[in-house]
């Protein structure tokens, strides 16, 4: 019998392409059910978490039992840490936590108690003097430029205390170079200042030190809580943009 040619199976790509389009619609089902599962495994990030504003504030009146006041038979150490409790009492009325220095510190030991201790401001308190000739006067103050905030603190208290002081005041000044350089403002690692306040090598300047120590203090404080409350601001607005910038990359 003749043999009956055998029909070829017919090819049918239509089918095949369905089969691989589905398939591809099935990967990409599941590749999405996925990632939705997994982003809901991970929580939204949120802002940082707020932390309130505690100021701490650290005096530094001058430990110089050596240099002696023309006159009231007293000494710049003596004075300076009356006007530090006085500073003390007032911040503390404000609710502020506030460190004196001990009278035996060393000035590496204070600059080591301010930098340890994070505080918010480190305020060297001292009297001046200028020689044997007793005819400096005026109050002076000293900064740091290189640490953040030290020349708002500065402006601060050298506002208030030259309102007070009764001669011409002279202006402040960076306290880390040449002949004005303080080893104690130089190498305060927070905001920091020294205030001189008047000569106590005159006697008419020295008596009215003696006489005004609560106004000096008082006048410091006030200067300090200035200070504060622009602390305060730069803090609220830190957390503010913070959580702006948190909000921005949620969105």
């Amino acid at each position: 019998m003749p043999q009956r040619k055998q029909r070829k199976a017919r090819i049918r790509y239509d089918r095949i392409i369905s089969v691989i389009v589905i398939a591809i619609l099935a990967v990409y089902a599941v590749i999405q059910i996925y990632k939705s599962n997994s982003g809901n495994d991970i929580p939204a990030s949120a802002p940082e978490a707020y932390e309130p504003f505690e100021p701490v504030i650290y005096l530094s009146p001058s430990n110089q039992e050596d240099n002696a006041y023309a006159a009231g038979n007293t000494t710049e150490a003596e004075m300076m840490r009356k006007v530090s409790e006085t500073v003390k009492k007032q911040l503390e009325q404000n609710g502020i936590t506030v460190y004196i220095a001990e009278p035996d510190f060393s000035l590496q030991e204070k600059i080591d108690y301010a930098n340890e201790n994070n505080v918010t401001a480190h305020i060297a308190i001292h009297s001046n003097a200028g020689g044997d000739s007793g005819s400096g006067e005026g109050t002076e103050c000293f900064y740091n430029p290189k640490v953040p905030g030290s020349r708002v603190l500065a402006e601060y208290i050298y506002s208030r205390v030259s309102r007070l002081t009764p001669t011409d005041d002279r202006g402040m000044f960076d306290g880390t170079q040449g002949s004005a350089y303080l080893y104690e403002v130089a190498t305060s690692e927070v905001p920091n200042c020294l205030i001189e306040v008047e000569f106590h090598d005159s006697i008419d300047r020295a008596q009215w030190i003696i006489d005004h120590t609560d106004e000096i203090g008082k006048s410091i404080a006030d200067g300090i809580m200035q200070y504060i409350d622009y602390a305060q601001q730069l803090h609220e607005q830190k957390y503010t943009e913070s959580s702006e910038t948190e909000n921005g990359e949620q969105n």
